[in-house]
């Protein structure tokens, strides 16, 4: 038991001292990941005299701060060097991966032969620091390194040669020359550029030949060791569509190195096509702006007028009819008061006939006397 208590402890004493180990020199991990690529540099028959240049690119795996970088070539290649940032630069935090351009310059006088060297990288964190101004002290023990070694053959033959990487449409517009850019890769000791081309040139369906050319005018170079970019010009205006285009690549040997085929579309020109249907675009919108406004206008003022006229004639209705009703109660006042007086009239009337003859059963004064006072009393008053 006890014995099973003591592994139990060995062994967690054992993962606490490496856990604190690990805590202890973690910050030594962190730049463990420093390389640098290419780590082999080849250069076979690079001309005496001349130049070419040749990336590198220092990685790490963990840029949490700035790196001071000191370059430094190596052997007897070592003074053909010179690096476009200088001898000492900072490698930047937050940069996993940092090109650097190097130059390298075979001096006219060297003779025919192969040379060897190398070029050390040394990277160092530091708080605040950069080139020859890094004070003493301010970076940690540990200096992380890279070696590129270099070899270096050196004639005094030229020697020219590329191969095409790629090909592509540059400028396809309509009314203008066709352009062209060849992706070229430098296998000589000289820059280069094709010696010519032919371009055929096809309809859309890649049946019907529109044009065959040859171009020997080139722009750009492919430098040596290197890849560059070449355009060509063709003299052909094509009208605005789909086309293809083979185009037969040669070097200075007449001899063919590529051929490559491909669909293009041929843009309007924007000159041409803008100027007028800028201008009909206006006119257009003129029109229906004038059109539209006309119409608007109409139709407002059918909408006003109808519905003023609608709230006229239901006005003037309700006022016929207020009239209408007011005529109406008039008519019948009237009526009742005419038919009341024409019934007075005949009671009147009545009334006068009956005395009358009353009166002229008694006769004389007395009978009038009767006929006056009862019409009297028939119109209410005394006498």
């Amino acid at each position: 038991m006890k014995n099973s208590i003591n592994k139990l402890g060995f062994f967690s004493i054992g993962k606490i001292a490496f856990l604190a180990v690990f805590l202890l020199f973690s910050p030594l991990i962190t730049y463990a990941g420093f390389g640098i690529s290419p780590g082999l540099v080849v250069a076979d028959g690079v001309l005496r005299g001349s130049s070419f240049e040749k990336i590198f690119v220092i990685s790490r795996s963990d840029p949490v701060e700035d790196l001071l970088i000191t370059v430094q070539p190596e052997g007897e290649i070592a003074s053909w060097f010179q690096f476009e940032r200088g001898a000492k630069f900072t490698y930047p935090a937050g940069n996993k991966q940092f090109p650097i351009k190097a130059v390298i310059t075979v001096p006219k006088g060297t003779p025919n032969g192969t040379y060897s060297g190398n070029v050390r990288f040394t990277g160092s964190p530091q708080a605040a620091c950069t080139g020859d101004n890094c004070p003493q002290g301010s970076t940690i023990s540990v200096a992380l390194g890279a070696l590129a070694d270099i070899s270096i053959t050196v004639t005094d033959q030229e020697v020219k040669g590329f191969r095409v990487v790629g090909v592509q449409i540059d400028k396809a517009v309509e009314g203008e020359p066709l352009v062209f850019a060849l992706f070229l890769e430098n296998l000589g000791n000289v820059r280069i550029q094709p010696d010519h081309l032919i371009v055929d040139i096809f309809d859309k369906f890649h049946k019907i030949q529109l044009g065959s050319f040859t171009v020997n005018d080139f722009e750009g170079w492919a430098p040596v060791q290197n890849s560059g970019r070449i355009t060509a010009k063709v003299p052909y205006a094509p009208e605005s569509g789909n086309l293809w285009g083979e185009i037969s690549i040669f070097d200075h040997q007449n001899q063919l190195v590529a051929k490559e085929s491909i669909a293009f579309d041929v843009k309007i020109k924007e000159g041409k096509t803008g100027d007028k249907s800028g201008a009909s675009n206006t006119l257009l919108y003129i029109i229906i702006g004038v059109l539209g406004g006309g119409l608007l206008s109409l139709f407002l003022g059918f909408v006003f007028f109808t519905k003023y006229l609608k709230r006229s004639i239901v006005m003037q209705g309700i006022k016929g009819i207020q009239q209408g009703i007011k005529g109406a109660q008039e008519v019948k006042e009237i009526k009742e008061i005419r038919e009341k007086r024409t019934l007075d009239e005949i009671k009147t009337s009545e009334g006068l006939e009956k005395e009358s003859k009353e009166a002229k059963s008694f006769g004389g004064k007395k009978r009038n006397n009767i006929f006056i006072k009862n019409f009297l009393k028939n119109k209410g008053k005394k006498i």
